[in-house]
């Protein structure tokens, strides 16, 4: 009888044991996001949502930001040694990314990024490389809405971008378009043709969609959309000028600013 209660109380201590184990598996720290993408405007300050769960202090540990849609090593956001460090960040976000350190002790690692641009949009992963438990990384996704780009270079887009059917094939890889409106748009005839059908499924679909377009004109047309991305920076920094004059930031009379208007459109038609 001995001999069987003994059996009994080592076979209910391994049980124990390995209810333990179990149990602390389970509350070991999880790195959550937000599940839904951030949506932001050209221009946006954003916050890309990341927290410890439970809540626990972060500010001895290694905090990586990534872009795991990107084909590169580099950080988009790294906390080593206790302060940023910039020696491995993607030279695209220096200067326009940061954490909020007082939140640190608490959990809060997520990723404040300025001034954002629509080549942002993408895939961001939050991570702690150091921890080993499950859980230690999550993806946010960030969308940058590219309606006006496409609304102020259509025709642009229209009679330049040959490249219309790998761009195409990308939509539809992701779901954003149907393979009924490839159909129709590879037999539209030429390029400009075919353009002016994708067009039309952009007009009716959404801000993703449209993002989506953005990155894979980036992807097959990067000459056009670097020179395109210049004029917009440039037409911004005329009407920020523009702007500027008229609202009395310098004292001058009509007609010098209508001078100094002209002179800038000639310096920028030749640029």
């Amino acid at each position: 009888m001995k001999t069987i209660l003994a059996s009994a109380s080592l076979c209910f201590g391994i049980l124990f044991m390995c209810v333990s184990f179990s149990t602390t598996g389970s509350s070991q720290i999880q790195v959550v996001g937000q599940t839904g993408p951030v949506v932001a405007k050209e221009g946006d300050d954003i916050i890309l949502p990341c927290s410890l769960v439970p809540k626990g202090s972060v500010e001895d540990t290694i905090v990586e930001w990534t872009r795991s849609d990107l084909n590169t090593n580099k950080k988009v956001h790294l906390y080593k040694d206790g302060k940023d460090t910039v020696g491995d960040q993607i030279p695209g976000y220096m200067t326009r990314t940061s954490l909020f350190k007082e939140e640190m002790k608490t959990g809060n690692i997520s990723l404040k990024l300025s001034g954002v641009k629509l080549s942002d949009t993408g895939n961001y992963t939050c991570r702690l490389p150091k921890e080993n438990s499950q859980g230690t990384e999550t993806t946010i996704r960030l969308i940058v809405d590219a309606t006006t780009f496409l609304n102020i270079f259509r025709n642009d887009l229209i009679w330049n971008v040959t490249k219309v059917m790998p761009i195409v094939n990308g939509l539809l890889e992701t779901g954003l378009i149907q393979k009924k409106v490839k159909s129709m748009i590879s037999t539209a005839g030429t390029h400009q043709d075919q353009m002016r059908q994708l067009f039309q499924a952009l007009d009716e679909g959404d801000v993703e969609m449209k993002s989506a377009f953005y990155s894979l004109l980036c992807k097959h047309e990067p000459d056009l959309t670097g020179k395109l991305g210049g004029l917009l920076r440039n037409n911004r920094k005329l009407e920020q000028k523009i702007k500027d004059l008229q609202g009395g930031v310098f004292p001058w009379s009509r007609w010098e600013v209508a001078v100094l208007i002209i002179c800038l459109l000639a310096l920028l038609a030749v640029g």
